[in-house]
């Protein structure tokens, strides 16, 4: 009986455990005499969990600062932040970014890609988790599925060869298009220019700048328009 008892309570703690999200994530401006407007994003991320936290922002309107944790910055390359979590580092973090151009409200893009020991094909599994963080004034929530989404596609997804980025741009203006990796360094630039209205489509070959073949594993394009930005998590595999 008491064997019993105490394995519904492990089951329901397991339980408890598997139905919180693997990250989640918030921020707010504040402005601090001396100290001009800044960005405070927050990060938590679930005890156990191994990964990494990219931030993609746009660095025409924010500088990233510093974190206030031991997990170790992967990279800062401009408008990606990668940020490496383990259980030997503090599982949340604080992200500052001073803010260079004033703005009404800001969106960030923040993925957690985490591998797993089990294996598809030969290819790790991915676990990955993507917040939408809109920072409005001077209060904020974490809100997904609330900020203006621009016309993107990506496929396939996976992919093998190469996929095609599909585009409607509805304003015309600057576009820029460049695919990341998990470390937040840029592989590829795709395109970066003037462009009218209307419908475009890129394909990525899966090569880097240099024209080099990049490995399989989890990559990030990011679509940057005069009508906002998005960023989708692709996966490439051999």
């Amino acid at each position: 009986m008491k064997r019993s008892i105490l394995t519904v309570i492990i089951l329901a703690i397991v339980g408890i455990l598997a139905a919180q999200p693997l990250m989640t994530a918030g921020g707010n401006f504040v402005s601090a005499p001396g100290q001009g407007k800044y960005v405070l994003l927050s990060v938590s991320v679930n005890s156990g969990t191994e990964g990494t936290v990219s931030i993609f922002y746009d660095p025409n309107l924010l500088r990233f600062d510093r974190t206030d944790s031991d997990c170790p910055v992967a990279s800062n390359h401009p408008g990606c932040l990668a940020v490496y979590v383990s259980p030997d580092c503090q599982m949340k973090f604080d992200a500052r970014f001073s803010v260079l151009s004033e703005v009404p409200d800001y969106v960030f893009n923040v993925f957690l890609v985490t591998s797993n020991s089990d294996e598809i094909g030969g290819t790790p599994a991915i676990e990955s988790m993507h917040k939408k963080v809109v920072v409005a004034g001077v209060s904020t929530a974490p809100i997904e599925g609330q900020a203006a989404k621009l016309d993107v596609d990506v496929n396939p997804n996976p992919f093998n060869l190469s996929t095609q980025i599909s585009l409607n741009l509805t304003t015309p203006g600057r576009v820029e298009i460049g695919v990341y990796d998990v470390d937040g360094k840029l592989v590829r630039k795709i395109a970066c220019g003037e462009f009218k209205s209307g419908a475009y489509s890129f394909r990525w070959d899966a090569t880097d700048d240099a024209g080099k073949t990049v490995p399989s594993g989890t990559y990030f394009v990011r679509i940057h328009t005069p009508s906002g930005e998005e960023v989708r998590r692709v996966q490439l595999v051999k």
